[in-house]
């Protein structure tokens, strides 16, 4: 879901991503939301965080040698 926002920015700077945006073929909202993505969106999650830890925690994890005999058992396992 897409919420509409304002701010403040530099007139010349809103210029220069105006044309940066046009030039890439994006609107000015798209290219400026790929840009946050881009700092922004890489922050891992929860998730990610927690397996992060886990793995650097030493914990003995187990290793997975084959990678889609692996998947096929997950699937098995969600059936």
């Amino acid at each position: 879901m897409k919420t509409q926002t304002a701010f403040r920015i530099d007139k010349a700077l809103l210029e220069l991503i105006k044309e940066k945006a046009k030039s890439t073929n994006r609107s000015l909202n798209n290219y400026v939301e790929y840009l946050l993505y881009q700092d922004v969106g890489k922050m891992p999650n929860d998730k990610t965080i927690k397996a992060i830890e886990e793995v650097e925690s030493g914990k003995e994890l187990t290793t997975i040698e084959n990678l889609k005999k692996y998947k096929k058992s997950l699937l098995k396992l969600n059936r």
